[in-house]
């Protein structure tokens, strides 16, 4: 018994374990009659092809042997045989090719060596079933269903494969998906990304609480909800989603273009995250209102807030959300077309003195009210910059004004030594006047 549990090659079945799919053959001529088992050349081949139709082929390398035409449209259920161990057929990848759609359904899952495996752009298939725990070899899941039907993932199909790096698109784009079960991932210990993860899938009516619980070794978040539920409407951020992830680096994009509104973000979302880097884009083109100070409070590491919150439309008041982020090195585009963005924080970077680049921080944001001090206090123009190459191209450039009056910051009186501003358009647009800036009669040429 000890033997079968841990080979499962001998389980008495002639030739070993075998994975089997059924396909649909359309009726039409050449090439809708042709199927092709999906190889790489980086893979390892050693088994028998059962095309359905009464033919075989003993796959072992590259030679067309995968490729099989069908004389008439239909069913069929092909069956891979293992011919030696693992080894049998190490990487099956469909990758979006034209024959990945004439798969309907996963018949028989048992491992012939899997280390990489994905059924990507089969849109006719919908359906997780449970003997994929048997894939004890998997490592990369890239693309693993992405763009397929699937509507629920069964809580058992990662069981046994701990040996996982990557679901990098795994569900990206299942715009069917609406069940995933809060242990899909708990054994799957050494996971270092859920980039995309569940990106697109835009019937998921919630997110799972605890989903990420087990899988410490993570640093990358890259879009991994993005464009998610919006055929549903706002759903909920569960609290300490990120609680257990402390080795997380990139929060890219991750919860960008989804109709979630501050309601919907726990205020201490990224409080166990002291190590994250970037938040680039993290919450672009979302419904916020307004932002917490405290979403960032913890993230004394970030460098980046790049678009963080560009194409919030409806995004009105900003506090002082960056008081604590005093090795971020760029503001680009950080509230780029916030169209309706009225009210900023008087103080909003004074404390982000290594930042370097202030690009179109605030372009096309036609009513906010700027501050003097919205970089540094008064009297900081001597030393608030000095020495430092920094890039201010179109920071508050608009074509517009229907706001209240405010007044820019100083950056012509300020001191650079032995560095020099980018300085392109900064306040470029017929936005800025007298009427918006009760110091525009003060800026130079140079800066508009």
């Amino acid at each position: 018994m000890g033997l079968r549990k841990y080979l499962p090659f001998f389980t008495g079945k002639k030739g070993g374990n075998v994975f089997s799919f059924r396909i649909l053959i359309p009726a039409g001529a050449f090439p809708a009659s042709l199927f092709t088992i999906p190889l790489t050349v980086t893979g390892t081949y050693n088994f028998i092809a059962k095309w359905g139709d009464g033919t075989s082929n003993h796959i072992t390398t590259l030679d067309g042997s995968n490729n099989h035409t069908y004389a008439n449209p239909g069913y069929y259920v092909i069956k891979m045989v293992g011919q030696d161990g693992f080894n049998s057929c190490t990487e099956l990848q469909f990758n979006n090719s034209a024959t990945a759609v004439k798969v309907t359904n996963l018949i028989n899952i048992e491992d012939l060596g899997f280390t990489a495996l994905n059924f990507y752009g089969c849109t006719n298939l919908a359906d997780t079933p449970s003997s994929f725990q048997n894939l004890t070899h998997l490592v990369n899941c890239i693309d693993f269903m992405r763009a397929t039907n699937v509507n629920t993932l069964n809580v058992h199909m990662f069981e046994n494969s701990p040996n996982i790096t990557t679901f990098e698109n795994a569900f990206r784009d299942c715009v069917f998906l609406t069940s995933v079960p809060a242990d899909t991932f708990r054994f799957n210990t050494a996971v270092t990304t859920f980039k995309y993860l569940f990106s697109g899938c835009v019937r998921l009516p919630s997110i799972t609480p605890d989903i990420f619980r087990y899988n410490t070794s993570v640093t990358n978040f890259f879009s991994t909800f993005s464009s998610v539920a919006t055929l549903v409407g706002a759903i909920n951020i569960p609290t300490d989603i990120f609680r257990y992830n402390t080795a997380a680096l990139d929060f890219t994009a991750t919860f960008s273009n989804m109709l979630i509104t501050e309601s919907n973000i726990p205020t201490d979302l990224f409080r166990y995250n002291t190590a994250a880097t970037t938040f680039f884009s993290t919450f672009f083109a979302t419904e916020i209102t307004t932002t917490s100070t405290n979403w960032f409070q913890y993230n004394t590491a970030a460098t980046t807030f790049r678009s963080c919150f560009a194409s919030c439309t409806s995004l009105a008041t900003v506090g002082a959300i960056f008081s604590t982020n005093t090795a971020v090195t760029s503001f680009l585009r950080v509230f780029n077309n916030c169209t309706i963005l009225e009210t900023v924080a008087a103080d909003l970077f004074r404390y982000n003195t290594v930042c370097l680049d202030f690009t179109e921080a605030f372009a096309s944001c036609p009513k906010m009210q700027q501050h003097a001090t919205i970089f540094y206090q008064a009297g900081g123009a001597s030393t608030r910059f000095l020495n430092q190459l920094v890039n201010f191209t179109n920071c508050f450039l608009r074509t517009s004004f229907t706001g209240t009056q405010g007044t820019a910051p100083d950056l012509w009186n300020v001191d650079f030594g032995t560095g020099s501003p980018t300085r392109t358009y900064c306040w470029g647009g017929a936005g800025n006047s007298l009427t918006s800036l009760t110091n525009y009669a003060s800026i130079p040429v140079a800066w508009l």
